[in-house]
């Protein structure tokens, strides 16, 4: 997994203003590879039984890595319900593990839709040959791709502070706030255990959403690269290459970011005095002796791990496809442009080909909403809550390495939030300056302009992502989302004050 988004960084970092080989989905490469080495994504051309093979790891890695440690989180909120700092402590892993479990769902079950999205995307309809879009495509491409490996590294750099910093207290604790139907003999805090809880609960969404639409999302993937989406025009061309190239970038910047956070945490408990597991978690049976609280460690810090890259990766593969609808409007405005700077009778074919790339840029984003509104719903929810508890345990962490740490947790959480919020809001602009580059005010042919004008209606209709139908998403919504969450922070702050 490592050494191909090495290849990766290598291959976006490198100049290829003329590779035609290049798909607009290579900037969701290092995000699809963590989800295949992690179980959610079924690799393609697979035989009947390396696919049941497959599915059998998936099943133990989803279920022993991931669902295991809801449950054990969900019984770590239920013991300590009573005490509000560590019901907040467990909370915030909580919400963030459902929402990503959500997201986990969507993936799954939806992968076809996903894929054929992807194809649509590399399609001949979204692939442009006009070199000055083009240009705009790379460009858009790869700025996704360098998003999407900027988050996964700082995942990464999360989930190693997260496990790292229990091994450094005083008294050994494990990287999770969990609890186990056997004692581990470990001091929690309510407040660990509800933020990777809530975090781990929306991640099983995420997963479960990839597993159960992973057709679907396969079908997304290949509409992208397919003949639709894939323009011939040299300047189009350029563009979209570029976007790709930096969309990738991106992406693996971001898995190993997850993967940098994913040691810290279970890093940090190795480092104190006191041996705690990198998580709050509890089992049902007696960890207190030296081999078996050995491997229990190793179990939490396996799970902090994958989860976290995991998680990342969920993640930009919403944001990918969403970044790369965004470059293809991009494009159609330089070429409705294009046709206004013209103005000749011989436009008619050309805008009619805007036209039919504009409807399927429409159905594309429809796709892109339908198979991923609910992880995207649950992880808005939840955010708030999540950064709340974050920002509440970094105000009262003593030690520095603890509390960089979460500091890293709570960019990450930032992060998924824009991963969401910031393309989707992109998309929103850049459809309707369609519709102005669509208005025929031009003096040409009469027939074109009638053409271009059921663009420009269309257009006024701005292409939006609903978060399970209740609101779109934006940049307004993730700051309404961090308004929120510092409302929910001076409650907790005031309830704990008059304990």
């Amino acid at each position: 997994m490592y050494q191909q988004i090495f290849n990766t960084l290598v291959y976006f970092f490198s100049s290829h203003p003329g590779d035609t080989a290049m798909k607009n989905s290579d900037c969701l490469a290092s995000s699809i590879a963590v989800m295949k080495y992690t179980g959610v994504w079924m690799p393609d051309d697979l035989t009947h039984g390396k696919r049941m093979a497959y599915m059998v790891f998936r099943c133990v890695t989803q279920t022993v890595l991931f669902f295991f440690i809801i449950l054990a989180e969900i019984a770590y909120v239920y013991k300590h319900r009573h005490d509000s700092e560590r019901m907040v402590d467990a909370a915030v892993l909580l919400l963030s593990h459902l929402v990503q479990a959500v997201k986990l769902m969507t993936i799954i079950v939806r992968q076809e839709r996903i894929k054929r999205l992807i194809a649509l995307g590399d399609g001949p309809a979204f692939t442009h040959t006009e070199p000055k879009l083009k240009v705009q495509l790379e460009r858009a491409v790869k700025l996704t791709g360098l998003i999407g490996n900027l988050l996964l590294w700082s995942a990464g750099v999360t989930a190693i502070f997260w496990f790292v910093v229990p091994a450094l207290k005083d008294v050994l604790t494990l990287p999770l706030k969990i609890t186990f139907p056997f004692d581990i003999s470990g001091q929690y805090m309510m407040v660990d255990a509800a933020v990777l809880l809530l975090s781990h609960l929306v991640q099983a969404v995420k997963l479960m959403t990839i597993i159960v639409r992973q057709e679907r999302i396969k079908r997304l993937i290949a509409l992208g690269d397919g003949p639709a989406f894939t323009h011939t025009e040299p300047k189009l061309k350029v563009q979209l290459e570029r976007a790709v190239k930096l969309t990738g970038l991106i992406g693996n910047l971001l898995l190993w970011s997850a993967g940098v956070t994913a040691i810290f945490w279970f890093v940090v408990p190795a480092l104190k005095d006191v041996l705690t597991l990198p998580l709050k978690i509890t089992f049902p049976f007696d960890i207190s002796g030296q081999y078996i609280f050995a491997v229990m460690y190793a179990y939490t810090s396996l799970s902090v791990v994958t989860c976290g890259v995991g998680d990342a990766a969920e993640n930009f593969l919403v944001s990918g496809v969403l970044t790369l609808a965004s470059t293809q409007v991009g494009l159609l405005h330089e070429q409705l442009l294009d046709i206004k700077a013209d103005g000749k009778d011989g436009c008619y074919k050309k805008a009619v080909l805007c036209v039919k790339f504009h409807q399927r840029i429409v159905e594309y984003v429809e796709e892109i909403a339908n198979i991923f509104s609910l992880p995207i719903f649950c992880q808005c929810v939840t955010s708030s809550i999540v950064v709340c508890m974050t920002v509440y345990k970094i105000t009262i962490t003593k030690e520095p390495v603890e509390m960089v740490t979460m500091i890293f947790y709570l960019m990450c959480v930032m992060m998924e939030l824009m991963m969401y919020c910031y393309p989707a809001d992109v998309l929103l602009n850049k459809s309707l300056q369609v519709s102005d580059a669509a208005y025929p005010e031009w003096s040409g042919n009469v027939k074109t302009a009638q053409v271009l004008l059921l663009t420009a209606l269309r257009a006024q209709r701005a292409l939006v992502v609903n978060a399970g139908g209740m609101f779109k998403i934006s940049l307004p919504t993730a700051a309404a989302v961090v308004q929120t969450s510092y409302t929910y922070y001076a409650l907790l702050q005031q309830k704990l004050k008059k304990e």
